[in-house]
């Protein structure tokens, strides 16, 4: 498993740090505000700030 984590800035958001990508569902998981989770939708380009619903495989 690969650890390295990335860091980015966002408006209102605080620190954003990516913590998992989920390739089959192409969406990436990331942290916000101290602990609060959200997701990057690979194919629509769209950040959304509320946690991600797994889709049951």
């Amino acid at each position: 498993m690969n650890t390295q984590r990335t860091v980015y800035e966002y408006p209102d958001a605080g620190m954003i740090v990516f913590d998992e990508i989920l390739v089959d569902q192409n969406i990436v998981i990331f942290t916000f505000n101290s602990g609060n989770k959200g997701y990057f939708d690979l194919l629509s380009g769209t950040a959304v700030f509320e946690e991600y619903n797994r889709k049951q495989q």
